[in-house]
Order: C-alpha cells, then structure tokens, then sequence
C-alpha cells in the first residue's frame, strides 16, 4: 500500500467479502479510519468534498469510471500482486 498522507479521508468501495474494516491492518497503516462503500458509487451520498483516497477492488470497476468522469483531474493508479495480477484500483480526488 502506498503511504497515503494522514490526514486525507479515505474510502473503501469493496463487496461483502473485503472491505475496509474487514481488515485490521489498514488502519493502523493509514492511521485513519475508512468508510466503507457498499452500493453504487453514483448512489453514495456522503462524498467528501476535500480532498480523498478511494480503494476500489476490480470487481468495483464500474464506480472507477464513474469517479473518474466526475472528477476529471483525479488520478487513478493500479496495484497488482509480483504475478502481475490487479489487487486493486486506487483513486485520488
């Protein structure tokens, strides 16, 4: 994981099987808390307006197109495993 800045918010779109407080060791690594992001990003309500990190798992593909035509001057990255396998997307508002 990349070290992401720690005063910056985070969220988590994952799915019923991995999401943010799943695992315990992201916040300790980020040293904040996340929100997880079950439903459609179009549907979420409570995007923070500053400046935000989203984690966002393959399978959420879709709402990193979305991110990604609403915010224009974001920027999004790939992470993948060292069998070059995408672990996931993260995305900078």
């Amino acid at each position: 994981m990349p070290d992401l800045p720690r005063m910056i918010f985070h969220d988590f779109l994952g799915n019923n099987n991995l999401y943010y407080n799943a695992i315990p060791t992201l916040p300790f690594l980020t040293k904040k808390e996340g929100t997880d992001i079950f439903k459609p990003i179009e549907k979420y309500t409570g995007i923070n307006e500053g400046k935000s990190y989203f984690i966002i798992l393959p399978d959420r593909k879709a709402d990193l197109g979305y991110l990604r035509k609403n915010y224009p001057l974001g920027k999004s990255s790939e992470f993948k495993n060292p069998l070059g396998d995408l672990l996931f997307y993260l995305f900078e508002k």
